[in-house]
């Protein structure tokens, strides 16, 4: 009984998470711009992780650092500093956390 509780557990996560890329795809796909993209998945992902706070990381023009993408997500506002902090911040690739995942190509 404990392995079929295991399985329909994990069927129920599966269905949630296709639901999200789902709802996340159809949302993106609305989007007038890059950005406008960016703050849904943003979003998205937050409500449905209770993370309080995302950011994206992304190129800068020259493809020499990350620069902190101007979508974002609080979902409490007190981390206004923190994103003032991070929108002064440039990594380039095997530098700081962003730059480390960005060199390796691996989640963090």
């Amino acid at each position: 009984m404990e392995n079929h509780t295991g399985t329909q557990q994990n069927y129920n996560q599966s269905k949630e998470q296709l639901s999200l890329l789902q709802t996340i795809a159809m949302e993106v796909a609305a989007a007038d711009h890059f950005s406008s993209a960016l703050e849904v998945v943003l979003r998205r992902v937050c409500e449905k992780t209770g993370w309080v706070l995302g950011q994206a990381w992304v190129p800068n023009d020259d493809g020499t650092a990350l620069d902190c993408g101007s979508a974002w997500f609080c979902g409490n506002g007190e981390l206004r500093d923190f994103r003032a902090a991070s929108e002064a911040s440039h990594f380039r690739p095997g530098v700081g956390l962003p730059g480390r995942v960005w060199e390796s190509k691996q989640p963090a």
